[in-house]
C-alpha cells in the first residue's frame, strides 16, 4: 500500500462529512456514496497503475535497445 493511512483526514473533511450524515438523517446513503466513489477512485488508479506499468516497460525496453546499440 503506496497510501499512509495513518494520516487523519483534514478537519474541514471530517466536518463535512458529520455535516452530511447530521443532516440527512440517513448514514446508510452517505456511507453507500461514499463506498461507490471509493469503488471507482479504486478502479482509476488501477487503471492509472497498468498505463504506468505499460509506459515504464516500454521505456525500459527502448533505453535498453538504445545502450544495447551504442555497446555494439
Amino acid at each position: 500500500q503506496i497510501i499512509d493511512q495513518t494520516c487523519p483526514p483534514p478537519t474541514e473533511y471530517t466536518d463535512r462529512v458529520s455535516d452530511l450524515t447530521q443532516s440527512s438523517g440517513n448514514q446508510d446513503l452517505v456511507s453507500q456514496k461514499f463506498m461507490q466513489q471509493n469503488v471507482e477512485l479504486q478502479r482509476q488508479l488501477e487503471t492509472l497503475r497498468a498505463k504506468l506499468e505499460y509506459t515504464f516497460t516500454l521505456l525500459d525496453e527502448k533505453l535498453e535497445q538504445h545502450t544495447g546499440s551504442k555497446s555494439s
